[in-house]
C-alpha cells in the first residue's frame, strides 16, 4: 500500500491581509493580487501535498480560492461557528488570527 500523507495548512483571511500557517511557521501577506501570488509559491515551493484550511469570510475567501484553483492546489472552506467551537474544546477563549491559522492547520 502506498500511503500519501497530506499536510493541512491553515490560512487566516481579512479584508487585507492572510495570515498562512505553515509547516510550523506563520506567513503574514497582504490580500492583494501580489500577496496571491506570494501565497500560491509558498505553497507550491514545499513540493508535497497539501491541503490548505480556512474559514468562510463573507466574500474575502474568494479572490483566494480562485487563486489556489488555478494553482491547483487543494483548498476547504469551512464554517467559523466550528472553527471555534473546536477552539473551545480546546481550551482556546481568545480568538486571534494567529491562533485562527493554527487551529486551520490542525
Amino acid at each position: 500500500m502506498n500511503a500519501t500523507h497530506i499536510t493541512c495548512v491553515g490560512l487566516d483571511i481579512a479584508k487585507d491581509s492572510l495570515l498562512l500557517h505553515l509547516q510550523g511557521r506563520l506567513h503574514p501577506l497582504p490580500h492583494s493580487p501580489a500577496g496571491l501570488r506570494r501565497l500560491a509559491r509558498l505553497l507550491q515551493a514545499t513540493g508535497q501535498p497539501l491541503q490548505v484550511v480556512c474559514e468562510g469570510t463573507g466574500g474575502y475567501e474568494q479572490p483566494v480560492l480562485r487563486t489556489l484553483h488555478t494553482a491547483a492546489i487543494p483548498v476547504s472552506v469551512v464554517q467559523p461557528a466550528r472553527v471555534r467551537q473546536f477552539a473551545r474544546a480546546e481550551g482556546l477563549l481568545a480568538k486571534t488570527d494567529t491562533i485562527d491559522a493554527q487551529l486551520l492547520s490542525r
